[in-house]
Formats: C-alpha cells, sequence, structure tokens
C-alpha cells in the first residue's frame, strides 16, 4: 500500500519526466518515441548529451522514489561525499 501512496504522489514528477524523455524524439505516437529514444540511444546519438542524462536521471528518481526511496536516499548522499554513517551537520 506504502508504493501505491508514493506512486499517487509521484504521478505528476513522473508524467513530467516521461515526458521530457519523448520530448527529444519526433514521433507521434508514445509507444514509436520510446522505441525509437532506445534505437538512437543504443546506435550511439545521444552520446555525452546533457539533456538525455538529465531526463533520464529524472525519470530513474522518480521511478525509485516510488519503488525503493531509501535506495534513493543511499545514493543521493554518496553523491554529494556524504557516508551513509555520517550526519549532515549544517549547525556548526
Amino acid at each position: 500500500m506504502r508504493m501505491v501512496a508514493r506512486e499517487c504522489a509521484q504521478q505528476q514528477r513522473f508524467l513530467v519526466a516521461r515526458s521530457t524523455l519523448l520530448a527529444l524524439v519526433d514521433e507521434s505516437d508514445e509507444l514509436d518515441r520510446m522505441w525509437t529514444l532506445c534505437q538512437n540511444i543504443r546506435n550511439g546519438q545521444f552520446d555525452a548529451d546533457p539533456q538525455l542524462h538529465t531526463a533520464l536521471w529524472a525519470d530513474a528518481t522518480v521511478r525509485t522514489s516510488i519503488s525503493k526511496p531509501s535506495v534513493l536516499v543511499r545514493t543521493e548522499r554518496r553523491l554529494v561525499g556524504l557516508s551513509e554513517d555520517t550526519q549532515s551537520n549544517d549547525a556548526s
């Protein structure tokens, strides 16, 4: 039930992330866009493209916040250089 609640709460973020990804490809049908996007990534068309990286990161973040929020928190802490045992101390 918690996962369903998180999915409902994240619905808007999910739709924005998905539409950002799909906007990278010119196709009329959503399924065709996703298929073409996957093919283009596989063919290297988006190598080192910061727009694609940002869109994929946003999509993965939303999906992970729904399915495994604790993993997302640990990953974000690692990315900012905090270990899992270290607490941020902004009061100093």
